[in-house]
């Protein structure tokens, strides 16, 4: 067993089982990055196609992943497994490839007394709610590959083929890059005031005050949290963001803590701390204290609130290692990150300034609060949702089209930006092209680009274009969609158009489709998305889209739309410029009525993102 045995068939036999009893691994890897696809042609084993040349071969499409790290298995073993463990090391030598054979690698193995710590890499932890499995090995996996193997040599014997049994032995595992969720209990620190006596600042924690506050804090935490669980509860300090007046001051103290943990740390509410000449309280902050809720928030963009920490690390490695930091903290890879001289909020009170700004982007939306890397407890490290535009304006110049057309300038403006996005990027974004990686249709609901057409002067004709993404336009929408200055399918859409500005959609007051309210008609005809059904028609399926979109209960009425005074034919908004046919060909035009004030865009049915199905509030009809 083993290249040129350099390990006893017994003894590697015996590691190997010791190995299936063992709890499933640590994995340390890189973010692996999707190489180019290519085909190659092999050969084809079924013996009944028919004996033409190009039947012979069949193509297979390769997708390589390549990485430049090297990838860490790390088990926890006792003081009887450790021989077992040694022996493994040495038959990790003689593994020379992986995948399909075709990729040589080198492989070893090392028994340390403590676990191997990797900066530059993630680090994945077994977790049965974790979203990424992985085959793991049980009893029984090697004595079922010694069967297979000697099926395998025997297959033809006796003048007849026996096919080999498959290999078991081995289950799914989750993984996760996250071990549990995290519970952010926060505190206002009150000074008590002396009679007679006013308080300097009150309210705010200087910075010379704040490592002896501290201090006083984590010695009532650890007596109630216990010395085993000191460790898996981290204390920050929460500068004031958020709000219209936020300063960035620090009036704020906050325990992250996990679910089993926060009872514990909730019983700090009430507790008098002696800092110096200074006596505070610390009161517990309710769920609607507007910080607390902007650090709790979910988003895919986040900036450095106070600079983190980090040893050891030159300027030009910092992006990537703490892009590992924050994705072994929340699971999500970071797709951008931009270093910076200071805080992304104006913070006069900002903790320390010896450390590493940055904003940056996250695959999909995560939670906080997020804090990393070295000196948390002094209130290094810590993050907090970042506001970002999630609105791109054009005006159209010159020459323009009747709104019957919208669908079609919706569609050829995302045409427009695929084709400015693939000539920098292998692969656009899913924000933008609405589609997963693998080309299917984007699982997260409506969680991608509105391309919406608009007629802002009620004239007749399409003047604006509007780009909307829910989540936040990241960088490379925002360079993309800065560098369109045409729009055209080759038809009958030629338009030039203009970037106005990048918004967020609560400041875009002057543009109706934007607005606010509970009573909402239709801009552009809206089309079933769904067959027509017993019980299923018109009305049951705009209340199931508003409900899947969590408007909450509607109530519909007929509406025309007019322009001019003239009513819109509905039949003619659907036309070959669009991507696929329509169930119907006739829309409907409607009034829709909510319980609640609504914020636009409301784009729904068949085409809502390019232009169909558009509604603005009633008063602006």
């Amino acid at each position: 067993m083993g290249r040129g045995r350099l390990v006893g068939i017994s003894e590697g036999e015996k590691a190997l089982q010791s190995l299936e009893g063992m709890e499933p691994p640590d994995i340390y890897a890189s973010r692996m990055e999707r190489g180019c696809r290519y085909t190659i042609f092999v050969p084809n084993n079924d013996r009944d196609m028919p004996k033409k040349p190009e039947k012979l071969k069949t193509s297979k499409i390769l997708s390589p992943y390549t990485s430049d790290e090297p990838v860490l298995y790390s088990w926890r073993i006792g003081l009887d497994n450790q021989d077992d463990a040694k022996v493994l090391c040495r038959l990790a030598k003689s593994i020379p490839a992986l995948g399909l054979g075709v990729d040589p690698v080198a492989a070893h193995g090392q028994v340390a007394e403590e676990p191997i710590v990797q900066d530059r890499l993630l680090r994945y932890v077994p977790d049965d709610q974790g979203k990424l499995l992985i085959q793991v090995p049980v009893t029984g996996l090697l004595a079922n590959a010694k069967r297979r193997h000697k099926m395998f040599r025997t297959r033809l014997e006796d003048g007849r083929y026996t096919k080999p049994v498959e290999i078991t032995g081995s289950r799914p595992q989750g993984y996760s890059t996250k071990i549990s969720k995290i519970v952010l209990t926060g505190f206002r620190v009150n000074r008590i005031e002396e009679d007679g006596m006013a308080p300097v600042q009150k309210g705010i924690i200087p910075n010379s005050m704040a490592p002896n506050l501290i201090r006083e804090v984590e010695r009532i935490k650890d007596g109630l949290v216990g010395a085993d669980n000191v460790r898996r509860v981290r204390t920050a300090l929460l500068p004031s963001i958020g709000g219209k007046h936020a300063d960035a001051m620090i009036r704020r103290i906050a325990f992250l803590a996990p679910p089993d943990m926060s009872d514990a740390v909730e019983k700090i509410d009430g507790r008098m701390i002696n800092v110096g000449a200074n006596t505070y309280q610390l009161e517990a902050l309710g769920t609607d204290d507007p910080v607390l809720r902007t650090y709790k928030q979910s988003s895919r963009f986040f900036a450095f609130v106070t600079p983190v920490k980090m040893r050891q690390v030159e300027g030009i490695q910092a992006p990537s290692i703490l892009s590992g930091m924050l994705e072994n903290e929340t699971g999500s890879a970071v797709t951008y990150i931009r270093i910076n001289n200071g805080a992304h909020w104006d913070a006069k009170n900002v903790i320390g300034q010896n450390g590493v700004f940055a904003e940056l982007e996250f695959e999909s939306r995560v939670s906080g609060p997020i804090i990393v890397g070295d000196g948390q407890e002094q209130g290094f490290g810590l993050l907090a949702p970042m506001a970002v535009p999630d609105v791109a304006y054009f005006r159209i110049l010159g020459r323009s089209v009747p709104v019957l057309m919208a669908l079609a300038v919706g569609s050829a403006m995302r045409r427009a930006a695929l084709s400015k996005i693939r000539r920098s990027h292998a692969l656009a974004p899913t924000s933008i092209s609405g589609h997963e990686s693998d080309g299917s249709p984007l699982r997260r609901n409506h969680d991608h680009a509105f391309w919406l057409p608009l007629d802002a002067n009620c004239d007749g004709l399409i003047d604006h274009i509007a780009v909307y993404m829910a989540g936040g336009l990241d960088h490379v929408a925002k360079k993309t969609l800065g560098r369109i200055t045409r729009v055209y399918d080759g038809s009958g859409v030629n338009l030039n158009v203009r970037l106005v500005d990048f918004f967020v959609k609560r400041d875009m007051k002057d543009c109706t489709l934007f607005g606010n309210g509970t009573k909402w008609v239709s801009a552009t005809p809206y089309f079933m998305p769904w067959h027509v059904k017993k019980g299923f028609g018109l009305e049951a399926q705009l209340k199931k889209e508003c409900k899947i979109r969590k408007y909450g209960n509607v109530s519909i009425a007929h509406h025309d739309i007019k322009v001019d005074g003239r009513n819109i034919p509905r039949t003619l908004f659907v036309s070959r410029y669009g991507e696929r046919e329509p169930i119907t060909k006739t829309g409907e035009t409607v009034e829709l009525e909510f319980k609640k004030n609504i914020r636009g865009p409301i784009a729904l049915g068949f085409g809502c993102h390019f232009g169909l199905g558009m509604f603005v509030p009633a008063l602006n009809s």
